[in-house]
């Protein structure tokens, strides 16, 4: 009897350990590895750095495909609990990458890693988070960048506003004196008067060497003005302009309806003069009223595409373009085109979608007879391909 009992027994063992160094067998080898981020510049620690990590082959459902991290203050990263075998690499910060790499992840710890980031070609980028200033008001714009230089060169030119409102505006003046391999010129002495020259030190550095600085103006008295800054090798600008007054247009049919406020407080403005000009012709439309409304229409033979408002307070100023496209006798047509998504990686078909509407009455039909062309550039406005549709 005690035979028959302790049989049983011992099968079970017998099977419990050929499991046991089944699973053992059958499980997966895990490993980890430590490594550092270094800018290859000066080999120093690059903090902040996004590191990559891609596995080359089949991984368990148990386990997600790829590992992301981001670099300690010392540029130091690690990852644990890796299933051994071949990965891809790559990190990348705001101003340094490095190429994907192939390393071999083994059981245990692994021996370190040093990434090496090349940095990025130099760049700058002048913008200003608040275009107009009041008088009373400094302004400021601010220079985004990153290279090798210790300074900024900033010039600054008032712009002509007699060209602004005889031209169409500041986009109008701007897109006229732009080129595209040299960025905007400013040599046109008609448009653009030298006013000043300031050398900004960079004291804003972070640790890849890419700055942000807050650059003061100098006191400036009402118009228009065209800020450049340029490195050794880099070249960018913005506007702003200073004035105590403000102008709304709208449209309604042939009627405008313009409104001046003033800029610091809000209050509407009365008996501002309104002109509308169109190239080398100016109309006096009215003055505002009380409330700091005007209602207007333009003189006949006038297009609105082609015309600017103008309000002047003092020595204040503002202007607004009329951006009236539309061709006469297609006013009350709407033009809607969008895409099936937002961004594309290259190699992708780009799909869209035109809807063009016609206002009748109080109500949208479908036009009839009409042709659309479609136009698609690239980001220097040169023409990659034009199509017809009815």
């Amino acid at each position: 009897m005690f035979r028959s009992r302790a049989f049983p027994a011992l099968v079970g063992l017998l099977l419990a350990g050929i499991l046991l160094a089944v699973g053992v067998r059958d499980e997966t080898p895990i490993g980890s590895i430590k490594g550092l981020a270094i800018m290859a510049e000066n080999s120093r620690g690059l903090p902040g750095a996004t590191v990559v990590l891609r596995p080359q082959f089949d991984v368990p459902d148990w386990h997600a495909a790829n590992r992301t991290v981001k670099t300690d203050a010392n540029g130091s990263f690690s990852f644990s609990s890796l299933p051994a075998g071949t990965y891809s690499v790559e990190a990348y910060a705001k101003a340094h990458a490095m190429k994907e790499t192939k390393f071999t992840i083994t059981e245990g710890t692994n021996a370190p890693i040093s990434l090496e980031l090349q940095p990025a070609k130099p760049y700058l980028r002048m913008s200003a988070g608040q275009h107009v200033f009041f008088t009373k008001e400094r302004g400021s714009v601010y220079a985004e960048g990153f290279g090798f230089d210790d300074s900024i060169d900033v010039h600054i030119y008032a712009v002509n506003f007699n060209e602004l409102a005889s031209s169409g505006g500041l986009q109008s003046v701007l897109s006229a004196s732009y080129r595209w391999n040299s960025g905007l010129n400013t040599e046109n002495r008609n448009i653009f008067t030298p006013l000043e020259a300031i050398r900004h030190e960079i004291v804003r550095r972070d640790a890849e060497g890419a700055y942000v600085e807050d650059v003061g103006l100098p006191a400036l008295g009402p118009g228009m003005y065209w800020v450049s800054a340029s490195t050794s090798s880099e070249e960018s600008g913005t506007w702003v302009a200073i004035s105590d007054v403000a102008l709304i247009l709208k449209k309604s049919g042939k009627d405008f309806l313009c409104f001046a406020t003033n800029i610091q407080t809000g209050a509407a403005i009365s008996a501002a003069p309104i002109t509308v000009h169109q190239k080398a012709e100016q109309f006096s439309v009215g003055s505002t009223g009380a409330d700091g409304l005007l209602r207007f229409q333009l003189p006949p033979g006038i297009q609105a595409g082609e015309c600017t408002a103008v309000a002047s307070v003092g020595s204040s100023r503002a202007i607004v373009g009329f951006n009236q496209y539309e061709n006469e006798g297609m006013q009350d047509l709407q033009i809607f085109v969008y895409t099936d998504r937002p961004i594309y990686r290259p190699g992708d078909l780009i799909q869209y979608k035109c809807v063009l509407k016609r206002l009748v009455g109080e109500n949208y039909a479908i036009p009839a007879n009409l042709e659309a062309v479609v136009e698609v550039r690239d980001p220097d406005d040169n023409l990659i391909k034009t199509e017809r549709l009815t």
